[in-house]
């Protein structure tokens, strides 16, 4: 009789592949963010991801925070292989515990922040992440078009902003390499 394997479903099947260094986010969100990025620039990301590595390899400083042991385990072995020492990548499973890294930055300190989190987070991540942001610098939230990110999305319209750039389209996945066939909506704002 064989033994069962124990799945750990924290991570998808493809957790083996070899990604791609991308973000997955839509195609044109993805060339605006890489035009804007700078090797000067520090910032924080909630929801690890092939796009740790990708903005790791383009800017200063990155802290990215993930709460999925499989996830973080990938993320981790990615920027090894790619040798990416700029970033701190934290495993925090904890709903209690999951917004202190925001914490440890002050107001108007960071260039960007990367929205992509646990999905019960996600709103209030782009909430308290706003005030670090520095004159100019950007919040990108991924999947802004659904309802239960609505509150982050109405927070971030009220602010003093320079511009906000609605990004609805499709993206490329880093695991498959395929274009996706599902349209999103990727937003930036950039703070006044």
């Amino acid at each position: 009789m064989k033994k069962k394997r124990k799945i750990d479903r924290s991570c998808p099947v493809w957790e083996k592949s070899n990604p791609i260094v991308d973000m997955w986010v839509t195609l044109e969100a993805k060339a605006w963010i890489e035009a804007w990025l700078k090797p000067s620039h520090e910032g924080i990301e909630y929801g690890a991801g092939c796009s740790t590595a990708y903005l790791g390899q383009r800017v200063k400083y990155l802290t990215s925070i993930e709460h999925k042991p499989g996830w973080y385990r990938l993320v981790w072995k990615l920027l090894r292989e790619n040798n990416i020492r700029n970033v701190q990548l934290i495993y925090e499973p904890e709903k209690a515990k999951y917004l202190e890294p925001l914490k440890w930055y002050k107001e108007q300190s960071l260039d960007f922040a990367f929205i992509d989190a646990w999905h019960w987070a996600r709103a209030n991540c782009a909430i308290m992440a706003w005030p670090r942001l520095k004159s100019g610098g950007i919040l990108i939230l991924d999947n802004a078009e659904i309802k239960k990110y609505k509150p982050a999305v109405v927070f971030l319209d009220k602010q003093e902003t320079q511009d906000r750039f609605v990004f609805k389209g499709v993206g490329r996945n880093p695991w498959t390499r395929e274009i996706t066939g599902k349209e999103w909506c990727t937003s930036i704002w950039i703070k006044l």
